[in-house]
């Protein structure tokens, strides 16, 4: 998984510094695959995926208001 995430964030990089479009849905994709990993998010949980569903955990203080990802299909 680390080498395939690590694949993503370089070829965020490749495309930048080569100055072609393309970068930021890059970034974005790179993200997700490590949002969707780090939560254990299934692919239609990803694809309705909004920030208000990312809150504070108090059990995991250090990552300040963003510590727990809410599953947007238990929304009310």
């Amino acid at each position: 998984m680390q080498a395939f995430f690590d694949h993503a964030d370089h070829e965020v990089v490749r495309i930048r510094t080569a100055g072609r479009k393309g970068w930021l849905p890059a970034f974005r994709d790179a993200v997700l695959f490590k949002t969707a990993y780090a939560y254990g998010l299934r692919r239609d949980e990803d694809r309705i995926l909004d920030v208000a569903d990312f809150g504070h955990n108090a059990h995991a203080p250090e990552f300040g208001e963003h510590g727990a990802a809410r599953s947007a299909t238990a929304r009310p």
